[in-house]
């Protein structure tokens, strides 16, 4: 659903009640490409080092190793299941599947921030205390239509 329009969405959201917004796998396969291109460098260069450099590179070289197969696995999982990532919904914002933002307890959909596959829409809840919910690109592709989106349901779910 995050690579989709925001007519798509709100169809969605007409037809079903909520909108599901699953990790992109597009994304996944750019950050994964990212990590391993960076496990295929640090062994390269360990090969090529003498022994006192090689050692340290072989360090390094098993930390990005062990961070390359556990994000695959850890996004292998997320693709498959479908895991939910977002879930706009008739009661409010749902991140994964723990934190949840009711309609009332929103404040306003932040501005978008960030660049180059790294942006995030904040939605800001009206108490101060409470910590915010960080939308990020791995849900959703058009980041600045999903802000203009979700602030046109907000705006929906107060005049109810």
């Amino acid at each position: 659903m995050g690579e989709r329009s925001q007519a798509d969405w709100s169809e969605e959201l007409e037809t079903n009640g909520q909108v599901v917004f699953t990790t992109r796998p597009r994304w996944v396969l750019k950050l994964l490409g990212v990590i391993w291109l960076l496990v295929i460098l640090q062994g390269l260069r360990a090969l090529t080092s003498d022994s006192t450099e090689g050692s340290i590179r072989q360090v390094f070289l098993v930390l990005f190793l062990a961070l390359a197969v556990g994000g695959t696995a850890w996004y292998g999982w997320r693709i498959l299941t479908h895991y939910p990532m977002l879930t706009v919904g008739p009661d409010g914002i749902r991140m994964g599947r723990n934190r949840f933002l009711r309609w009332a307890e929103v404040r306003k959909v932040g501005l978008v921030s960030g660049g180059l596959g790294q942006k995030r829409v904040p939605i800001l809840p009206k108490d101060q205390s409470a910590k915010e919910l960080s939308i990020d690109q791995s849900a959703i592709k058009d980041m600045p239509g999903f802000a203009r989106w979700l602030e046109g349901v907000l705006a929906e779910k107060r005049a109810i």
